[in-house]
């Protein structure tokens, strides 16, 4: 059995990728998911790119990003067009997402979602 409590984004996808392919660990992960990831999503969806590549890290792939914002052309005061991108995604939104990447290694997966 391995407990695993992070803090923040330390816990990056490749470990539990390691972990589940001994297929022999029962594995307890307590995801910081309002405080390590959703801190890190700004309302207006954009990112800092070291940030988004630590996050890449963390969820084990890059397509999060178009999965949690959408892109909005929007014609400004001078009537240039201008990209805007738009966070759509929640607290709930983002466990989900993590289980199922989470359910794409694990034989199973137990999602409890404490508060």
């Amino acid at each position: 059995m391995v407990f695993l409590d992070p803090y923040g984004m330390q816990m990056e996808f490749d470990l539990l990728q390691k972990i589940a392919k001994t297929e022999v660990v029962d594995l307890w992960l307590l995801v910081p998911h309002a405080i390590g990831f959703m801190r890190q999503l700004t309302k207006s969806g954009e990112i800092i790119s070291d940030l988004k590549a630590k996050l890449d890290r963390v969820f084990g792939e890059s397509t999060w990003y178009e999965k949690f914002n959408s892109e909005l052309k929007i014609e400004n005061l001078f009537g240039e067009e201008e990209t805007v991108i738009n966070k759509k995604v929640n607290e709930r939104d983002l466990a989900e997402y993590y289980n199922s990447r989470l359910n794409d290694i694990f034989v199973d997966v137990a999602p409890i979602l404490l508060y």
